[in-house]
């Protein structure tokens, strides 16, 4: 607390929070500034409404330390040191049903937290309805033992593979693996942080990071009975593993269906917004962890590379996993080439991002490695970056 002053009145008083008396004051104050004063007259000055849902929590905790239910006489002046003050809840690999969500909430209102950053899509889950792609999270939003093709193979047509908990079947709800939030329950998850002067800021994790989503594209061209989306290129003979362990978690970020799922994404997730009357100004799109060797071996991108003037000679041997028995100057040859391939996408998302509004956030390694122009875009338009390593 920034000031707190008793009075020589020290005598114990009795106050109900519903009780308190609010004034919203006009002068110039931080954004949730609140004096509360607590005697005779218990009342709070504040000057917009996260500074009342402050007050409030500020004499709870008071009251939670008093052995009789009174309190001596003071004044306290307080306001938030941080405008962004925030928890960050991978949703994705681990479900969090929306009655949780609220505890989660209710837990930040305590400690006067004001964003909640939703990790709602990776590798191992998709967890919010998307209009007209029903496979995100039909397909993207469960586990289960898969069925077994002709060629050994694993089907994910209905589910994707087990992972983390070891769910095994799309029905059980008991763990943390199945389960999606619907519209209206995404709706209703944002009434409710809004009443607690929390923002939620959704995150879909793209362009790495993304098995979730080729998954259920996958599945929905085979219900389908034609190529509707397809994120990757069939002819890749890329070798690479993620971060965690996958080996095709990646968007072709040189095809144009990856640029078509992010427009169908991001008009769902302002339309739930739109909906729920909360104003939305970013979309966490991720941008971490895009493997090694990841599109190397896309013929795809080889076309875009060679269309930007790139020898793609120079990164061969394309189908090469283990990078580190690669050459300097192959190293070097591919972080050009990704390079190129990155500010491709990221102009592309900025395209998609601008049109509707909005700008993006994502984790550090979304501003790296890209050309100036591209990078200084970028900055222009991201509403904040997360930063993981020190370094």
């Amino acid at each position: 607390l920034k000031r707190v002053e008793y009075s020589d009145n020290t005598s114990g008083i009795y106050i109900k929070i519903n009780d308190l008396q609010v004034k919203t004051i006009s002068e110039s104050h931080p954004k949730g500034w609140y004096r509360l004063v607590i005697g005779e007259n218990t009342y709070a000055e504040v000057v917009d409404r996260s500074g009342l849902i402050y007050a409030k929590t500020t004499l709870q905790h008071l009251l939670e330390t008093s052995t009789d239910g009174t309190l001596p006489s003071m004044e306290i002046e307080d306001w938030p040191d941080l405008e962004h003050r925030g928890l960050m809840l991978d949703v994705a690999r681990r479900f969090v049903p929306i009655w949780k969500l609220k505890e989660y909430l209710d837990l930040m209102s305590r400690y006067k937290l004001n964003v909640l950053h939703l990790h709602l899509s990776d590798d191992d889950g998709w967890r919010l309805e998307i209009p007209d792609m029903e496979e995100l999270t039909s397909v993207g939003g469960y586990r289960a033992i898969p069925k077994i093709d002709a060629n050994g193979g694993y089907m994910e047509d209905e589910a994707m593979i087990p992972s983390y908990d070891g769910t095994i079947s799309k029905s059980d709800t008991t763990g943390l693996a199945n389960g999606f939030y619907s519209t209206d329950e995404f709706v209703d998850l944002l009434h409710y942080a809004d009443s607690l002067c929390i923002k939620v800021v959704p995150e879909v994790d793209l362009p790495g990071h993304a098995r979730a989503a080729i998954v259920a594209m996958t599945a929905r061209n085979k219900r389908l009975g034609y190529d509707d989306i397809v994120l990757t290129d069939p002819d890749d003979s890329s070798k690479y593993r993620s971060a965690t362990g996958y080996f095709y978690n990646t968007m072709d970020v040189s095809k144009e269906d990856p640029y078509r799922l992010i427009e169908k994404v991001f008009d769902g997730i302002i339309a739930v917004y739109k909906k729920a009357g909360i104003p939305l100004d970013e979309i966490h799109t991720g941008g971490d962890e895009v493997p090694k060797g990841a599109w190397m071996g896309s013929p795809s991108c080889h076309r875009l590379l060679e269309s930007k003037g790139f020898d793609v000679s120079r990164i061969a041997p394309w189908a090469k996993c283990d990078e580190s028995t690669l050459t300097k100057e192959q190293k070097s040859a591919r972080n050009e080439a990704k390079k190129i391939l990155r500010s491709h996408y990221t102009e592309r998302l900025l395209d998609i991002a601008q049109e509707r509004g909005v700008k993006v956030s994502g984790w550090h390694e979304m501003v790296g490695n890209l050309d100036k122009n591209t990078y200084e875009r970028l900055i222009r338009q991201t509403a904040w970056v997360n930063y993981w390593r020190s370094k």
